[in-house]
């Protein structure tokens, strides 16, 4: 039987710059899990950007981009840089075996099925896990259990309040008011309040969809009134009411919107950006408050992103083994920034909750053909057992000598190499793992996408003013 032969995804180029080689990956061997370690302006996303386009272009495989810092938001536009070659050019921008022009590059490109799935993709509170709900409320079920049964028991019942089948759908302001309204049926009737049909009968425009509330509903109320504990209630309203601000992340809110795992699972999807810096590109109010707050809502569609994937990807899995059909194709997920989302010690339950599962993703999604690519400056504060899972890496730019240790201590490589990515330039990195038969140093070519969030120019601004 002849010997298959696969694409090679086109990096880079090894040797010199005098006498350039295509540095040259076999597609099977990016079906690992990936780390890019670099320091700020060491050409991390520029690498991401030319990694994500090769994969996209050369494979079947599917990427979903959890988007940091703005990087991608123009990743269906092409750009011109590189064939745009100076004079002053140190490498070439482009492999030998790269696309002829911008326009020969624009025709494949726009043939990719590309979506920023934040134009339109949301989060429906009443899908999240009530442990997620509490991680994005900011509420500890240990520290603050009262508070925690609140929000448990009064989720638990609008859940189970149906019509036509389906489960109620609520916003957090929905679940706010519900709250509310409970505590002050409950301060007027009493610890052990008797309600009726009618008692709660105006209580529809809580829940879309007008849920039947009838006398069995009216029974079980009054047992979870009388269950709760009211002096608890204004932490879980407050809380509630303080995420509800989030439009950018709740809904669907209208036929326009989808959820985003449904967004997440359609299999004619190449290439998804969430935009997790929404929120802060369109917010006028920049206050140190406002700016946490996009952290954290940031983090909860990173959480909502990734298990998304995850379910995608076992259901995949699952769906393979019935059909006897081998039809999977690879799921990458990109985390730049990882030392923010999978830290070795979280500062916070919902921070724990997206470093817990982007572990096990890291140590079960090989399986399931899910995979990562990080890319970090602080390999010190990424946990440690996800970057031991990564049997890819590339090592840019790094000038402190923690971080040489802590890549050394990982991929095993010699010290001396690691150290001497200090003096690489922008671009220039080293190659380490099952992409790579021995560590080999090369520089990144060109991104044919554009990039967002790109350097300052110094042919803009360092001119005199004068």
């Amino acid at each position: 039987m002849p010997e298959t032969t696969y694409p090679k995804l086109q990096l880079g180029f090894g040797g010199t710059p005098e006498s350039p080689t295509d540095v040259e990956i076999a597609a099977p061997d990016i079906a690992h899990h990936t780390a890019i370690v670099a320091q700020s302006g060491a050409g991390k996303s520029f690498l991401l950007g030319r990694l994500i386009e090769e994969i996209i272009l050369r494979t079947r495989s599917r990427v979903l981009i959890l988007d940091t810092n703005s990087d991608f938001i123009h990743v269906k536009q092409t750009s011109a840089q590189p064939w745009d070659a100076a004079p002053s050019d140190k490498w070439p921008r482009r492999t030998t075996a790269d696309y002829e022009t911008q326009e020969d590059f624009r025709l494949h490109w726009e043939k990719v099925h590309i979506a920023h799935l934040m134009d339109n993709g949301r989060v429906p509170w009443h899908r999240l896990e009530c442990e997620y709900q509490a991680a994005a409320l900011g509420i500890d079920a240990t520290t603050e259990a009262s508070a925690y049964h609140w929000l448990a028991r009064t989720d638990e019942w609008m859940q189970r309040r149906t019509h036509g089948g389906r489960k109620a759908e609520y916003t957090p302001a929905g679940h706010a008011d519900f709250v509310r309204e409970c505590v002050q049926m409950r301060r007027n009737r009493g610890a052990k309040p008797a309600l009726s049909t009618s008692d709660i009968a105006d209580w529809g425009h809580l829940f879309e969809g007008e849920p039947s509330l009838d006398q069995d509903a009216a029974g079980e109320l009054a047992a979870l009134l009388a269950d709760l504990d009211p002096s608890a209630c204004p932490r879980v309203w407050n809380a509630l009411y303080s995420v509800s601000a989030w439009q950018h992340v709740w809904g669907p809110k209208s036929d326009e919107e989808a959820d985003l795992h449904d967004l997440i699972a359609r299999k004619d999807l190449r290439l998804g950006v969430v935009d997790l810096c929404l929120s802060a590109a369109t917010a006028d109010d920049q206050s140190p408050i406002r700016m946490l707050e996009t952290m954290r809502s940031g983090m909860v569609l990173a959480l909502y992103a990734l298990n998304a994937a995850w379910q995608v990807a076992r259901k995949s899995w699952r769906d393979d083994i019935e059909t006897q059909h081998a039809k999977r194709v690879p799921f990458f997920v990109v985390i730049d920034e990882a030392h923010n989302f999978a830290p070795e010690r979280p500062g916070s339950a919902l921070a724990a909750l997206v470093s817990g599962l982007i572990s096990q993703i890291a140590s079960e999604g090989r399986k399931y053909g899910l995979f990562l690519i990080l890319a970090t400056q602080r390999p010190t504060k990424v946990a440690s057992g996800v970057l031991a899972e990564c049997e890819n890496a590339c090592l840019m730019r790094l000038q402190s000598p923690a971080e040489h240790k802590a890549a050394f201590d990982v991929w095993g490589s010699s010290l001396q190499e690691v150290a001497s990515s200090a003096a690489y330039d922008k671009g220039d990195g080293l190659l380490l793992g099952r992409w790579a038969p021995s560590p080999t140093e090369f520089h990144a070519a060109y991104r044919r996408t554009e990039e967002g969030g790109a350097d300052l120019d110094p042919d803009h601004w360092a001119r005199e003013s004068w």
